[in-house]
């Protein structure tokens, strides 16, 4: 309960900051909210908490986590694209977009027709009821850390067209990144990049025989599996195809 109130004193901290402040309030939130989740998970475990009361507090971590998660995307600085640079975005990204859908994986929800967090979730209690382990792997930070140089890899592959390509290019070296790391998250575009930046993550995964189950929702994946010791080997394999070496940006979470 004390850590607890430590979380909302944080974001009641955050929600009458600005810059900085407010960033490191959000951050405090956030580590002290992982530590509340690891001890109600452990809670479980020794069973010290009922059955339900358990499940009903998880839930609640969660939606809390996700109001958390959506407060500090807002905080980082987005560049979006000035107004005649969004256009241009939305006249390439037309045609394109449904092209580059249809090399995603069926299960990756997050920004796509037909698709979205309702369905994703309930893909994920459909399995979760099927797996008795699940290993959700998070990516701190997922779009100032992507590489426009690897992503640049998927984009050659799929996108023959010299022009479009150029023009995909120019989007890139326009973003707002340190030394070719970071895209702006607000475009239309860095939504389509996103999926795309670890669309080979995603193919590998689905295909591993430890997972039985797999889904991905921007920068949050879900593994699922009959053995929690095959699930960690999966993440500990050093010898990955293609543009899957950016997997050393995920960061398991439990």
């Amino acid at each position: 309960e004390t850590l607890l109130l430590q979380v909302l004193e944080r974001l009641l901290e955050a929600a009458y900051s600005s810059g900085r402040d407010k960033t490191r309030a959000l951050q405090r939130a956030s580590q002290q909210l992982n530590v509340v989740r690891h001890l109600w998970r452990l809670s479980h475990e020794l069973k010290a908490v009922p059955p339900r009361a358990h499940a009903h507090g998880a839930e609640r971590l969660v939606q809390l986590g996700r109001q958390l998660g959506g407060w500090q995307r807002h905080t980082v600085a987005t560049s979006n694209a000035p107004f005649r640079d969004r256009v241009v975005h939305h006249a390439v990204m037309a045609p394109l977009e449904p092209w580059l859908d249809r090399r995603f994986i069926a299960h990756s929800y997050a920004c796509r027709p037909g698709k979205g967090a309702h369905w994703a979730v309930d893909y994920y209690q459909r399995q979760a009821r099927r797996y008795p382990y699940v290993l959700k792997v998070d990516i701190a930070r997922y779009f100032p850390l992507i590489h426009c140089a690897i992503l640049g890899e998927p984009l050659r592959r799929y996108v023959a067209d010299p022009a479009l390509l150029g023009v995909l290019e120019r989007i890139l070296d326009a973003s707002p990144s340190d030394r070719g790391v970071g895209i702006a998250i607000g475009n239309l575009t860095s939504q389509i990049f996103a999926n795309l930046y670890l669309n080979d993550i995603d193919h590998w995964l689905t295909g591993e025989p430890a997972c039985g189950a797999y889904l991905r929702y921007v920068d949050d994946l879900y593994l699922l599996g009959d053995s929690q010791a095959d699930l960690w080997l999966v993440l500990s394999i050093d010898c990955k195809p293609g543009s899957i070496k950016s997997i050393a940006l995920l960061t398991p979470r439990g």
